[in-house]
């Protein structure tokens, strides 16, 4: 009996290395594969972290871009520029005047005048 005893401690003390031993390789495989995971994550993380710095980039592109036009389109603004429209109509409305008389005073005639003789006859 002793030596049977001996034979199955042997073969459950083989059956818990073999146990352990397919442990450790599931266990190897799977560390792989975690830090394949990991390694695609990082990339993937990298990658949106330049997405996102472009679109912080074109962000602030835009806010640029609206305050410019809030600047441009703000009610003082507007009002000096239409003031200034007004100015410059006005400003034609008297060269057109002033055109106006100096075609009058033309009258659209154009005299022969014979040109001055010089000399004695």
């Amino acid at each position: 009996m002793d030596g049977s005893i001996d034979i199955k401690l042997v073969l459950q003390l083989l059956g818990m290395l073999v146990a352990v031993v397919a442990s450790l390789i599931v266990a190897k495989q799977q560390i792989k594969v975690l830090s394949e995971s990991v390694e695609s994550l990082s990339k993937k993380i990298n990658y949106l972290t330049s997405d996102i710095d472009v679109l912080q980039q074109k962000d602030s592109a835009t806010q640029t871009s609206i305050s410019t036009f809030r600047d441009i389109l703000s009610p003082t603004n507007l009002e000096k520029k239409s003031r200034e429209s007004e100015g410059y109509f006005h400003r034609i409305n008297a060269l057109r005047r002033d055109t106006d008389t100096l075609m009058a005073a033309h009258n659209g005639q154009h005299k022969y005048i014979p040109p001055p003789k010089f000399g004695g006859s």
